[in-house]
């Protein structure tokens, strides 16, 4: 029987996820059994985004306060919970963690010092602005999670990492190239060669170069 060497899921966003999309994307997990999982935007950032921050009432209260998703410990912690899931359901193999734009919502919510002026979050924000101010390299999404325990199997890639299979790139989110500009389709085919993407949102295929949708 042939083996599916990676499965790349849609554009996470753990927490704003659509049920049915993730209830069905774990029973593919388990009826296709693939060596490796491929996580693109896995946390969404809804507990510190600054696009959240810019409409106060259509956003930052409706949509994340009245629904309980302004916690940023709440929101790792379930991110954790979730990654747990993901573990058993690929038996221990592994599970990469794409680097994405929604993750540098964290960085910047810490590097701004904006944590600071958010009474309910201040304390855990402390804490990784602690982790953040003592690393060469850090990924705060990252350090938030393993407070809740281990992640053994789970690979957190860096922004300039490849993470290759069979000659694919699978290590780039797709929102930015390796110099840093806008991924266009025929910029990642440039690029990358052999690509599987997100950050779009959307299905589409160029030769080689592909993106996968979301789970929203």
């Amino acid at each position: 029987p042939s083996v599916l060497e990676a499965m790349v899921l849609g554009d996470y966003h753990n927490g704003e996820t659509d049920p049915l999309v993730r209830k069905a994307t774990h029973r593919m997990i388990q009826e296709l059994n693939p060596q490796r999982l491929i996580l693109h935007d896995y946390f969404d950032g809804h507990s510190v985004s600054h696009h959240i921050d810019q409409q106060y009432i259509r956003q930052k209260l409706i949509h994340q306060v009245d629904i309980g998703h302004n916690v940023l410990e709440q929101e790792l912690q379930e991110g954790y919970d979730e990654l747990q899931l993901l573990s058993r359901l690929m038996d221990g193999k592994e599970i990469a963690v794409v680097m994405s734009n929604h993750d540098e919502f964290l960085h910047r919510y810490l590097d701004e010092g904006r944590f600071m002026k958010d009474a309910g979050n201040a304390r855990f924000g402390f804490k990784l602005a602690g982790y953040m101010s003592e690393k060469d390299y850090n990924n705060p999404v990252e350090a938030g999670m393993k407070m809740f325990g281990e992640l053994p199997n789970v690979k957190w890639l860096r922004r300039d990492e490849d993470y290759k299979v069979r000659g694919w790139q699978l290590g780039s989110h797709g929102d930015k190239g390796p110099g840093f500009g806008y991924g266009s389709m025929p910029a990642k085919e440039r690029d990358w060669g052999k690509s599987i993407t997100g950050h779009v949102h959307k299905a589409q295929i160029l030769r080689n170069t592909i993106t996968v949708g979301t789970m929203l």
